[in-house]
């Protein structure tokens, strides 16, 4: 029904009954009937905990309490002691970087396929873009299909 590489994290529903992913292979909706299928939002970045974690121990040693500490245990100046945890805090955000957004299919970046991440509630402008097609019902906020302006002439 969604290929076999389709990720689990979808919930599928014909004709409004939730179908199980294990049946995805053998179910076949007829002509007409309605096909929902909704991407469940993943985590994926297990990195931010180590890096929450480091960064709370370099600022504790190096601009917090154990400042004091650290800078007699390595016998350097708390100025010195700052500056080794700043550049500790970019090395790892340079280790393990936040996450980027990736656009579409291939890493394009079509305002389309934007749309299907969690991006803000506004119409966004779009001249010269794909128009999107909604099917069925749904809350949605389409792209503006060229710049909006305004326009005065003389009171009005």
């Amino acid at each position: 029904m969604l290929g076999e590489h389709a990720s689990r994290a979808v919930e599928v529903r014909v004709g409004g009954k939730i179908v199980p992913p294990e049946f995805w292979a053998y179910v076949k909706p007829k002509p007409g009937q309605i096909l929902h299928a909704t991407v469940i939002p993943q985590g994926g970045n297990a990195g931010k905990w180590i890096k929450l974690i480091a960064i709370i121990v370099i600022s504790y040693f190096t601009f917090g309490a154990g400042s004091a500490a650290a800078a007699a245990w390595l016998g350097v100046g708390t100025t010195t002691l700052q500056i080794i945890g700043m550049v500790a805090i970019l090395a790892i955000n340079a280790l393990i970087p936040p996450p980027s957004l990736k656009g579409g299919v291939g890493g394009s970046s079509d305002p389309f396929n934007q749309l299907a991440s969690l991006t803000g509630t506004s119409n966004q402008a779009s001249p010269f873009g794909v128009i999107p097609c909604v099917v069925g019902k749904m809350r949605f906020y389409p792209p503006h299909a060229a710049l909006p302006y305004t326009e005065t002439l003389g009171d009005d």
